[in-house]
C-alpha cells in the first residue's frame, strides 16, 4: 500500500511561532520481510520513521528557527506485505511552538 498525504500547517492570529515538528507512529508491526516506512517532508527538513527485519526507528524531530509562516507537509506512507505481513495503526504529528516572553511589571506601595 502506497499513500500521499498532503496538508498545511499554520500559525493563527496571535498564536506563537513553529519552533519544531516531530512524528511517532504506533500500532506498527512486521513479519518475515515486511515492513513499514513513513517519510515526511516539510518546508523545514524531512522526517523518516520506518520498521523492518533490520530494525525500527518510531519517532523523529527536526527543530528549526520559530516562525510564524505556513508549513507545508507531505507524508509518504508505504506498507509492504505482499506473501508477509506488516500493518501500521497510528501516526502523530506535533507542532511545537515559542511562547513569547511577557513582561512582568510589580507595583510596590508602601
Amino acid at each position: 500500500m502506497h499513500s500521499v498525504i498532503s496538508y498545511k500547517v499554520s500559525v493563527l492570529q496571535g498564536g506563537y511561532p513553529i519552533k519544531n515538528i516531530s512524528a511517532q507512529m504506533g500500532g506498527y508491526a512486521h513479519l518475515n520481510h515486511g515492513w513499514v516506512k513513513i517519510m515526511e517532508q516539510t518546508d523545514k527538513g524531512n522526517l523518516t520513521l520506518f520498521t523492518y527485519s533490520g530494525g525500527t526507528k518510531n519517532f523523529d524531530q527536526i527543530f528549526f528557527n520559530p516562525t510564524i509562516e505556513p508549513i507545508s507537509v507531505t507524508k509518504y506512507i508505504d506498507i509492504i506485505g505482499n506473501d508477509w505481513i506488516a500493518h501500521l495503526s497510528l501516526i502523530v504529528n506535533q507542532f511545537s511552538e515559542v511562547p513569547i516572553p511577557t513582561t512582568i511589571i510589580l507595583l510596590v506601595s508602601g
